[in-house]
């Protein structure tokens, strides 16, 4: 009997900052993330709170990444699934060097939009007063060949925000 195998991972997190989006020599676009998860827990013998932050990298490949690059900002909560890879490269002082991160490539993977963070700009929140709520969606967040592959959401939306864009 074989054993299968199923390399996949599933992160729920915060943009640390925005994402930067690179172009291969023939013009794939390539987006790298930075998600923040925290585990939070109640110290039994201080009683007080602790918390620990880890950090992800995450590569998005094709049109997910240029999806990434011009929706998804810093302090976006994300949920991301793709698959966990480790790469192997020597630098310039000819040392091996290792990263381990979450790739999203087309075919396998799924980028949904949890929720923007409120704004704190004076100038944005003038702006939302008169026009919108901070926590309302866009009418159109996705570009129109986005659309079509959106899945169906569902009524359980945080903040009003709940995009899935599987690839």
């Amino acid at each position: 009997m074989s054993l299968s195998t199923h390399n996949s991972v599933t992160l729920i997190g915060r943009l640390g900052q925005d994402p930067v989006i690179r172009y291969t020599q023939d013009k794939s676009p390539i987006a790298t993330l930075n998600i923040a998860t925290s585990d939070r827990w109640k110290d039994k013998e201080t009683q007080q709170f602790k918390e620990v932050t880890d950090w992800h990298r995450v590569v998005v490949f094709g049109r997910a990444a240029e999806y990434v690059a011009n929706n998804i900002k810093s302090g976006y909560s994300v949920l991301i699934e793709g698959q966990l890879k480790t790469r192997k490269w020597v630098n310039d002082q000819n040392v091996e060097q290792y990263i381990t991160e979450v790739q999203v490539k087309s075919g396998f993977g799924l980028i949904k939009l949890i929720s923007r963070p409120l704004e704190k700009n004076h100038d944005t929140d003038q702006k939302n007063s008169q026009n919108e709520p901070s926590n309302t969606p866009p009418v159109n967040p996705q570009p129109q060949e986005y659309q079509a592959q959106q899945q169906p959401q569902d009524n359980n939306q945080y903040n009003g925000w709940n995009d899935s864009i599987p690839f």
